[in-house]
């Protein structure tokens, strides 16, 4: 039993350290030659930033330091977007891997959750600058770094049952585009949430933007927080289950 134990942890920390390599050379291949490198991945969500930043004058929205709730908003959505996108198509998009070669398929998702990680510690950053210059607690984002690991495996819970269904739906990432199309109005990100806005009790999106902006911000209701930590392991949970009863068969369906 122990042995068995040891065996399955070898293998998942090698299937964990090969993620993190092709994320390397992912995320180092898609900067190169690149105009703006890394900037490329920020100008979306500070162009849009600093549009709504400009609307606000014609809108009534009394958030103290709006701005940073603003970014954060734009920013873990982006980052779930992102990751649930680029995870969606590592199925489908690596036909020819998966069949062509023994290793464990669950190297393509995983690499692409540690390639948004990657691109999103810049964000981070912006993070910190913005707290200094709020004069919030510093301090505050190493708790959010902690919680950056329920946000990632929300979004590689999603991402994998969107990768799974993709083998089977063609038009899956349109589909999605459109949710996400639609998510991005309902979710509060830069708006605030009123207690009569019941569809935020369905939308996880809401809770891990909420969670965030709670952590960096230092106030709030903590049970936000621990919601948003239950709906990423029962994620987690669901989306494990479904890959374990498929994962043998994926090769045969892309």
């Amino acid at each position: 039993m122990i042995t068995k134990i040891g065996l399955s942890f070898h293998n998942y920390r090698g299937i964990t350290n090969s993620a993190i390599v092709l994320a390397k050379k992912s995320f180092l291949l898609r900067n190169e030659g690149s105009l703006l490198g890394i900037f490329w991945y920020l100008l979306n969500p500070l162009v849009i930033f600093l549009v709504l930043l400009h609307i606000k004058q014609y809108v009534i929205v009394e958030v103290p330091n709006y701005p940073m709730y603003l970014f954060i908003g734009l920013v873990i959505f982006n980052f779930i977007k992102k990751c649930t996108v680029l995870i969606a198509n590592s199925f489908v998009g690596n036909a020819s891997f998966i069949k062509n070669t023994d290793l464990n398929n669950f190297i393509l998702p995983l690499h692409r959750l540690f390639e948004t990680i990657f691109s999103h510690f810049f964000e981070i950053l912006i993070f910190i600058f913005m707290m200094i210059y709020y004069h919030i607690n510093i301090l505050n984002i190493f708790l959010y770094l902690f919680f950056l690991i329920f946000i990632s495996l929300f979004a590689f819970s999603i991402g994998l049952i969107l990768a799974i269904i993709r083998i089977f739906v063609v038009d899956l990432l349109d589909i999605w585009g459109i949710v996400m199309q639609i998510l991005w109005f309902l979710t509060p990100i830069f708006y605030i949430a009123t207690n009569s806005s019941s569809i935020n009790l369905f939308n996880p999106f809401y809770y891990f933007i909420e969670a965030s902006r709670i952590i960096i911000f230092g106030e709030g209701n903590i049970l936000i927080v621990i919601f948003a930590t239950v709906i990423s392991l029962i994620s987690a949970l669901g989306s494990g289950l479904i890959y374990c009863k498929i994962k043998h068969h994926i090769a045969e369906f892309v």
